[in-house]
């Protein structure tokens, strides 16, 4: 991404978007939500997310059909820290716990580790190159 594009999605996420990690499980996450979809597609096409559709939940909204973006995952740490020096410092503050709280996770990352082959075979240095 250039930085215009960068300093505009930063601009757009600070005012519009929210930054989380949930309490129980999960990963950490960057959503936006809109009525219009147009500039969420825009965001999708840019850094890759998952578009949700929603009804609201309120007396007024209740018939309103919003979209909803959602970067999760190391995706979402990646980008918290390309954004984090064009963001306000409450933002700045959320991500720096976000990313203290996903580094202290144990196994952060090493789940997906594979040990054997699909054929049952040890991986280790003397088989794998």
């Amino acid at each position: 991404m250039q930085k215009h594009e960068v300093t505009w999605l930063a601009g757009l996420i600070d005012g519009e978007g929210c930054f989380y990690f949930p309490k129980k499980e999960g990963a950490p996450r960057i959503q936006i939500a809109q009525k219009d979809p147009w500039i969420l597609l825009k965001v999708q096409q840019m850094v890759g997310a998952r578009l949700y559709k929603f009804r609201g939940n309120g007396e007024r909204s209740k018939d309103t059909t919003y979209t909803l973006l959602m970067i999760s995952g190391s995706k979402a740490i990646g980008l918290m820290m390309m954004l984090y020096q064009f963001l306000s410092p409450r933002r700045q503050a959320k991500i720096a716990e976000i990313i203290a709280r996903w580094k202290a996770l144990p196994l952060r990352g090493k789940c997906n580790i594979k040990t054997h082959c699909k054929r049952g075979h040890e991986l280790n240095a003397e088989t794998t190159f």
